[in-house]
C-alpha cells in the first residue's frame, strides 16, 4: 500500500478551534479502500465538493482525506467567513476590471449559497451559519481614504450599500 509520509505544516491551533470542546480522534486508514472519488482535504472547497458530488451521484462511493482535523487548516482559521464582496479595501480594483468583478462576486454568492442550503440541509444551530453582511472601520485617515475608495468601487460594480458613521466617544 503506497504510504503518505509528507503532511501539511501544522500552524498551531486555531484560537477558534480552542474554544471548542475536543473532538473525538478518527482512526487513520490502515488498508487499500476503493472509491469512485478521492477528495483531499476537508476544508470549504473539499467538504463541498463532497457534497455536491452526493447531490450529482447520490451511490457514489467518496473517500475524503484529511492529514489534520477537519476544517482545522486554513477554513478553519477564518472561522468560516465568507464574503461576497471586494475583500482589498486599498486596492484600485478587486480582480482588474469591473466585469471580472462581478463574475467574481457571482461566484462568490453563489458559493455562500451553496453553503446556506447546507446549513439548512444538516440542520445547523442558527449561530453555525450567520449570513451577517460585512462591515468596515477606519481609525485614522489612511483607513477612511481605503474606505472612501472601496465605496466608490462599490458604486461603480452597482453594489448597494449603507454609511452608517459612528462618531467616537
Amino acid at each position: 500500500m503506497p504510504r503518505v509520509d509528507l503532511k501539511p505544516s501544522d500552524l498551531g491551533v486555531s484560537g477558534w478551534n480552542a474554544i471548542l470542546p475536543p473532538c473525538r480522534a478518527q482512526a487513520a486508514l490502515q488498508q487499500d479502500i476503493e472509491s469512485d472519488y478521492l477528495i483531499v482535504g476537508a476544508g470549504f472547497a473539499g467538504l463541498s465538493a463532497a457534497r455536491r458530488i452526493r447531490q450529482l451521484e447520490p451511490g457514489a462511493k467518496i473517500v475524503l482525506l484529511e492529514a489534520l482535523e477537519v476544517a482545522a487548516g486554513p477554513a478553519g482559521r477564518n472561522s468560516g467567513f465568507m464574503i461576497d464582496l471586494p475583500h482589498a479595501l486599498a486596492s484600485g480594483s478587486y480582480a482588474g476590471d469591473s466585469s471580472r468583478d462581478r463574475r467574481n462576486i457571482r461566484m462568490n454568492r453563489a458559493a455562500i449559497a451553496f453553503a446556506a442550503a447546507a446549513a439548512a440541509e444538516y440542520r445547523f444551530a442558527d449561530e453555525c451559519f450567520e449570513p451577517s453582511g460585512k462591515i468596515n472601520a477606519a481609525a485614522g485617515k489612511r483607513g477612511d481614504a481605503q474606505n472612501k475608495n472601496y465605496a466608490r468601487h462599490l458604486d461603480a460594480l452597482g453594489v448597494t450599500w449603507s454609511n452608517r458613521l459612528i462618531p467616537p466617544s
